[in-house]
């Protein structure tokens, strides 16, 4: 989905490698390009351990939205393509959601035996996000500030 105008792009994860989310790395500069194209990033995975806050900071430093969630175990990855900056050789191209047990990780995103489920439509009208509900604990909530914590302590 390299080049692509999207509205929003959120990964949910449990696990993840941070490697894959560093600059220098071909998905953490598609997320900064992303940014720079006014696409809203959000990452919402278990809390980290202290010594492993400085990939998130940096992440919120790069303007990608950071939340924690305990005992987060669903795997979800949505990619909400803009039809506005779409040009006539992309036109085609059409939002993504995938769902399954492939962790945020380079062996959950090819070299395992985890199965992801790829949806592919059009969300319409639905401009505000496919994450305007999202189910924790059985219950639909909002987001972001019910889902957990920023980094800096926010609530």
């Amino acid at each position: 989905m390299y080049h692509v105008g999207h509205h929003e792009i959120i990964l949910i994860s449990p696990f993840l490698e941070a490697e894959l989310l560093h600059r220098r790395h071909h998905f953490g500069s598609f997320l900064d390009r992303a940014v720079e194209d006014n696409t809203e990033v959000t990452l919402v995975t278990k809390p980290p351990k202290t010594k492993e806050l400085g990939i998130y900071r940096d992440l919120e430093e790069r303007v990608i939205s950071v939340y924690f969630l305990s005992g987060l175990h669903s795997k979800l990855y949505i990619f909400n393509v803009d039809s506005a900056k779409q040009s006539e050789y992309t036109k085609t191209i059409q939002s993504k959601v995938i769902v399954g047990s492939s962790n945020l990780t380079r062996p959950g995103f090819g070299l395992d035996d985890d199965l992801l489920l790829g949806l592919v439509g059009s969300f319409g009208d639905q401009q505000d996000g496919l994450s305007n509900g999202l189910l924790v604990g059985g219950k639909v909530t909002s987001r972001p500030h019910p889902i957990g914590c920023r980094v800096d302590g926010e609530q």
